[in-house]
């Protein structure tokens, strides 16, 4: 912050507030004080899909780094009540687990116009054919051949 700037009250006291959460966790235990105080809620973004979301360990002590304990999908999990999009996200995600790719951040998502995204790491690409890798092209492919097979009998 440039020296004549001004901290707002409500700014100052939101940042007074996740301090007083965060200093526990810095300095490896619980104050008293804020054991006694609710801690501040934190807003998050909503995760468009549940099954990649990524839950954060709590560290054994400071000096030890956050993991990511990642959540493996559910494929079966109603289906039928996620978008298309999602729906072969969901499949995807599955084939990913325990592959070379499962680390790339590859997955997909409904854009705004209710169109597909394909995210690879922070990349995002307007369709299947636009990704570079073709690999992950292949394994995408695939996913949709599979969410035909299992999920659109008939077609």
């Amino acid at each position: 912050m440039p020296v004549g700037d001004k901290l707002f009250p409500d700014k100052k006291k939101r940042l007074i507030e996740l301090v007083t959460v965060l200093r526990p966790w810095l300095e490896g235990g619980q104050t008293q004080q804020a054991a006694s105080q609710p801690a501040a809620p934190v807003q998050t973004p909503p995760i468009a899909d549940p099954a990649q979301a990524v839950i954060y360990s709590p560290a054994a002590s400071s000096t030890q780094p956050v993991t990511p304990i990642v959540k493996k999908p559910e494929v079966e999990k109603n289906i039928a009540t996620l978008s298309i999009v999602a729906q072969i996200d969901t499949v995807l995600q599955a084939r990913l687990v325990d592959t070379a790719l499962a680390k790339r951040g590859v997955r997909l998502q409904d854009s705004p116009q209710g169109e597909v995204e394909v995210y690879v790491g922070l990349d995002k690409f307007n369709s299947v054919d636009e990704v570079p890798d073709e690999m992950i092209k292949a394994t995408i492919r695939a996913a949709i051949a599979e969410w035909e097979d299992k999920y659109t009998p008939g077609l």
